[in-house]
């Protein structure tokens, strides 16, 4: 079944109960320490709850960022290896008929090598937000 966040999957409370903030606090199986880019989902209207688009349009809004030097230099070795193996094959790979151009700059979604597909979410073990889980593609 395909999943449209504009459509009526994505109009659904992200949680149950809904929820008027919703902090994303860590990536599943990442090995660093802390992930550096938390994310909050707000709803789109005030008295709404946190709907599924809010979440997936907040994680896309986090992971277009461009990521700094000190970002990447904070990186390990193995990581930066994934991270630029993750940039080249996303520069090489058309979206909506066209190529980025290859100075583009290193992304956030980079960071998440080729576990780039949303897999759903899981409250954290010490109650502070939800853990982002992440996939390879089907």
């Amino acid at each position: 079944m395909d999943f449209w966040a504009d459509g009526p999957n994505g109009s659904q409370p992200a949680t149950y109960p809904g929820v008027p903030r919703l902090r994303i606090s860590a990536l599943a199986a990442d090995p660093g320490a802390e992930w550096p880019w938390p994310v909050t989902a707000l709803p789109h209207h005030e008295r709404l709850p946190v709907l599924v688009r809010d979440v997936l349009a907040a994680l896309k809004e986090n992971f277009d960022e461009r990521m700094t030097k000190q970002e990447v230099d904070a990186l390990s070795d193995d990581r930066r290896t994934m991270l630029y193996q993750a940039y080249w094959r996303r520069v090489r790979t058309p979206v909506g008929g066209c190529l980025p151009a290859e100075d583009d700059g290193l992304r956030r979604v980079d960071y998440l090598g080729d576990q780039t597909y949303f897999r759903g979410l899981a409250p954290a073990p010490d109650g502070d937000g939800f853990i982002l889980f992440m996939g390879s593609p089907p």
